[in-house]
């Protein structure tokens, strides 16, 4: 179901205006996400709340992709780079996790605080850092862009799981392995060689 968010993403950049809708590309990221979903694929029984749940946590984040993308970008003359937009969403996340915190309390927290806070202060040092690199990679590749290479980056961490382990992958997901690398190549060429993907055009007599 992950893989196949990557349409999730390029319909809401193309709502929010940060993506162009063409056939071409619907049918390149369709095929990448098809053989993405074959190559990570697992016997396993379904859930109709978990598809649920991943469902609305793709809507979400393909939202949020968009959104930042797009505040980004030139919008009403006014350009966000990426570290003031961590620095404004702070706050927002902050004040979004404050009741659960609350909730769920522990009279030990302080203790284990003081206990590990050089722990803690790697943590969030390492967590801002993935957020700005987030950020950036949204800013230059695009929110389609960085959904391709979190499909691809999936597929590459099965493969190299099974190759470290020993354990045989079935031609289905050997296939979709490399039709994702394939589409996401594809992808790749149509916007970096946009001439060469593009229609003829037919002169008038």
């Amino acid at each position: 179901i992950k893989e196949g968010q990557i349409g999730l993403v390029y319909m809401m950049a193309t709502i929010f205006g940060t993506a162009k809708f063409e056939w071409r590309s619907v049918i390149i990221l369709t095929f990448t996400a098809c053989c993405a979903m074959f190559a990570v694929y697992h016997q396993s029984e379904p859930s109709l709340a978990g598809f649920a749940l991943q469902m609305a946590c793709g809507l979400a984040i393909s939202t949020q992709s968009a959104l930042m993308s797009r505040v980004m970008s030139n919008f009403g003359g006014i350009s966000v780079d990426p570290l003031t937009l961590v620095l404004c969403l702070t706050p927002s996340t902050f004040l979004a996790l404050l009741p659960i915190n609350v909730l769920m309390w522990d009279a030990r927290i302080p203790g284990h605080l003081l206990a590990n806070w050089h722990v803690l202060m790697a943590n969030v040092l390492l967590a801002f850092t993935l957020q700005v690199m987030a950020a950036i990679s949204l800013k230059v590749l695009s929110p389609v862009g960085q959904g391709l290479v979190s499909t691809l980056k999936d597929t590459l961490v099965v493969f190299a799981a099974s190759r470290a382990l020993h354990e045989q992958l079935t031609l289905p997901q050997l296939l979709g392995f490399f039709g994702a690398v394939f589409g996401v190549g594809m992808y790749s060429a149509t916007k970096l060689f946009p001439n060469m993907f593009a229609a003829p055009v037919t002169g008038k007599k």
